[in-house]
């Protein structure tokens, strides 16, 4: 299966690391978008928030402990709701 990274970064801030990940694949049963994704924040070496997808398991959101299903729309659209929850999180704290 042939890919490209699409997004590569990680980013520091005080005690919190965002890092996104996204990879572009020929779409197939297995990954009808086409996209595997994964946008963690992690405070202290633990993962507060995630959002991404697996094969053959749709996208969701990892909220402390929990797991939610997240209506994909588009990369950018995840990109943004991620942040904004990272923004939240941060700046509650």
């Amino acid at each position: 299966m042939v890919s490209h990274i699409v997004i590569n970064k990680i980013t520091k801030f005080r005690n919190y690391i965002i890092k996104l990940t996204g990879y572009q694949f020929i779409k197939s049963d297995k990954n009808p978008l086409g996209l595997k994704y994964s946008f963690v924040l992690i405070k202290d070496n633990a993962r507060i928030l995630g959002y991404d997808n697996h094969e053959n398991k749709p996208p969701h959101v990892h909220r402390g402990n929990k797991e939610y299903p997240y209506k994909f729309i588009d990369i950018g659209t995840a990109i943004d709701d991620f942040h904004k929850e990272v923004k939240k999180l941060i700046w509650s704290n």
